[in-house]
């Protein structure tokens, strides 16, 4: 871990802490040092994160698998293939981790089809403010603003149980498709 820490270029101070988390992520959650550097790596570079704050990122993964289905190895492949999608979307880690660990323990779909499936869902929910609207889901605020992707999300939440069951089926294949419905 320390070797790939160097390699990556960082200061002795993130390269001890990066790989003092690697150490806590390997007898925490049971990762091997492979993925423990590389979920530290994704998490921080992803989300703009410090390599200081890697035990932190390892610490606040470690409480949300173990209060889910979700295990550490579930929330490293999924951040693998969509946690620069969130961030991009404007998502913090833990929003992320949060949401993407309830997908996981609501539909025991794969790691890897909950990671391919959020980076559509994410474009999809900003993309798609004419559909939402039809819904009674508002993503602007009363200055013409468009509210954050962790709101509309908290919005369509709030509004699926007053949905008819047409409603939500059509609602969930506009935003994230026909091939990543399920995630949705």
């Amino acid at each position: 871990a320390t070797t790939i820490f160097v390699q990556q270029g960082l200061s002795v101070t993130e390269t001890l802490e990066a790989t003092k988390a690697s150490i806590l992520a390997v007898n925490a959650a049971n990762l091997s040092f492979a993925d423990a550097t590389e979920l530290i790596t994704v998490a921080v570079n992803s989300f703009g994160l410090s390599f200081e704050d890697a035990t932190s990122v390892i610490d606040k993964l470690t409480t949300i698998a173990d209060s889910s289905a979700a295990s550490v190895n579930d929330l490293t492949q999924i951040l693998r293939r969509s946690g620069a999608a969130a961030a991009t979307a404007g998502l913090s880690l833990d929003e992320f981790a949060a949401i993407t660990a309830t997908v996981r323990e609501s539909t025991r779909l794969s790691s890897t089809t909950i990671g391919a499936g959020m980076k559509t869902i994410l474009v999809g929910v900003q993309q798609n403010e004419k559909v939402l609207g039809e819904y009674g889901i508002q993503v602007r605020k009363s200055n013409g603003e468009m509210v954050s992707t962790m709101e509309i999300i908290r919005r369509i939440s709030s509004r699926w149980q007053s949905l008819s069951k047409e409603q939500r089926v059509n609602l969930a294949a506009t935003v994230a498709g026909k091939r990543r419905f399920t995630e949705f």
